[in-house]
């Protein structure tokens, strides 16, 4: 009996007694023919949840772990016109959400960190994985996932410097955990933060040099909670679209205008007229009222 894959041109056929050989050829790092191309443009699937939990069972896996690797790929299939779309602007406005999925490892019980970075609401960097120490609570968890994206942020801030597009207001990491939010403006450590490891503590340094500012925004509207934990349908097309991720925009047809059209009493061709360009996306409301919640939270 075999199983038979088709991605596009590629058609991956395999007798139930050859699955090992096959998932490893199709799963990251060696699965460069399906998993590697989509990596750059796909985050919902090539570097988050889905692919990141496949990653742990590359030693020792069974069917069901062959399913799910499959079920990534019918999914690839039948999206394969999704992909990031990025829109000019003068304005360079860099966003960040960081989340953490609380001890969601049945193993180690170790958390899983998922951090989303938009400039002008479409997706530049993002991430998901495994946190290094086991957390002792969700404020912990979401702690150390804020420290990471407070990193990002830095570096982020440093690379539109050196293209000449400042970043004159602190950086905004959406964070929905308010204890968590309380620990990054409170240099004294007690009881809850004694033991985090120190290199977490970055984000404190960072909020108190305004480099970043860390805000709260409402679970249903974190975006990078589809980098820690699997999502229903409805809830990951919808965190797809506000991360920037929409169906290619497919070239209007052209105008075709009369051929022969009397000017002056003479006959002449007309050219044919391309149609107006598509309109660009509206930025995210959240995104635009940014700027507000900071001048709210300075006052």
């Amino acid at each position: 009996m075999a199983d038979t894959i088709q991605i596009g041109e590629i058609a991956i056929s395999v007798a139930r007694k050859d699955i090992k050989h096959v998932y490893l050829s199709v799963h990251p790092p060696s699965g460069r023919v399906t998993l590697v191309a989509p990596k750059g443009t796909r985050p919902e699937v090539a570097r988050a949840y889905a692919v990141s939990k496949l990653a742990q069972f590359m030693s020792a896996f069974d069917e069901s772990h062959w399913k799910a690797a499959k079920g990534v790929l019918r999914y690839l299939k039948g999206t394969m016109d999704m992909g990031i779309t990025y829109s000019p602007s003068d304005d360079m406005y860099l966003v960040g959400y960081t989340d953490a999925d609380y001890a969601g490892d049945k193993l180690d019980r170790k958390s899983t960190s998922g951090l989303v970075f938009l400039l002008n609401n479409a997706l530049v960097s993002w991430s998901s994985q495994k946190q290094p120490s086991v957390a002792l609570s969700s404020t912990e968890s979401e702690y150390v996932a804020c420290a990471s994206g407070g990193t990002e942020a830095v570096w982020l801030r440093n690379l539109l410097e050196e293209l000449n597009f400042p970043q004159n207001e602190p950086t905004p990491i959406f964070v929905d955990n308010t204890s968590a939010i309380s620990l990054t403006g409170n240099p004294v450590l007690h009881s809850r933060t004694k033991h985090i490891d120190v290199r977490h503590h970055k984000i404190r340094e960072l909020v108190q040099n305004g480099e970043v500012v860390v805000l709260y925004v409402h679970t249903s509207k974190q975006l990078a909670d589809g980098l820690t934990k699997p999502l229903l349908k409805g809830k990951l097309e919808e965190n797809r679209s506000a991360i920037g991720l929409a169906p290619k925009v497919a070239d209007k047809p052209i105008k075709k205008q009369a051929k022969n059209v009397v000017n002056g009493g003479r006959e002449r061709n007309c050219r044919e007229q391309p149609s107006d360009p598509p309109s660009w996306r509206t930025r995210n409301r959240d995104v635009q009222n940014t700027h507000r919640q900071i001048a709210r939270r300075r006052g």
